[in-house]
């Protein structure tokens, strides 16, 4: 018998908003019907209820301290069976303008079917190679991912060990 895949929708609302929202808080309904869920509007405003930042959807920040919420998936390169790959989309605009600050990042794992959180301070970001796609403009910042050692080389020393602890860090 085939192992039920776990979606990123059921992960994000079993484990962030069904957790942590107010509005959500302990509902096995919600999280019955996730697929029903726009699940990254719902992590931002779990974000910044958890971090106690406003959610102010910027043109270049999602949030009152600066900083911007991803929510990316990551999958199998290929069929390469021992690297995945991710991608976060958007950290610049068509117009050029970078995200104004860190990178508050939810992965779901499509291989490990489950999540990983990363708090990349600018600092750390923008120095990576982001590439412009030729047609939309929009930067975006393609990352690897070792099935062998469970990491993303690029954010080594950025992982947050659960979505709480990646919301309430410092800018």
């Amino acid at each position: 018998m085939a192992t039920k895949l776990v979606t990123k929708e059921y992960l994000i609302m079993r484990d962030i908003v069904c957790k942590y929202h107010p509005d959500y808080k302990g509902s096995r309904k919600a999280v019955k019907n996730a697929h029903h869920y726009n699940v990254e509007l719902l992590v931002e405003e779990t974000m910044a209820y958890v971090g106690k930042y406003k959610f102010i959807d910027g043109d270049h920040c999602d949030f009152s301290d600066g900083s911007d919420s991803k929510t990316v998936t990551i999958r199998y390169k290929d069929k390469n069976q021992y690297t995945g790959i991710g991608e976060i989309s958007n950290v610049i605009s068509p117009g050029g303008s970078e995200k104004q600050g860190a990178l508050r990042i939810v992965a779901y794992n499509s291989i490990t079917q489950s999540l990983m959180y990363y708090f990349l301070p600018k600092k750390h970001w923008s120095k990576l190679n982001i590439n412009i796609h030729p047609t939309t403009n929009l930067g975006r910042l393609f990352f690897n991912y070792s099935v062998k050692s469970d990491t993303v080389k690029k954010f080594i020393g950025f992982e947050c060990k659960d979505f709480a602890t990646l919301a309430k860090q410092k800018v």
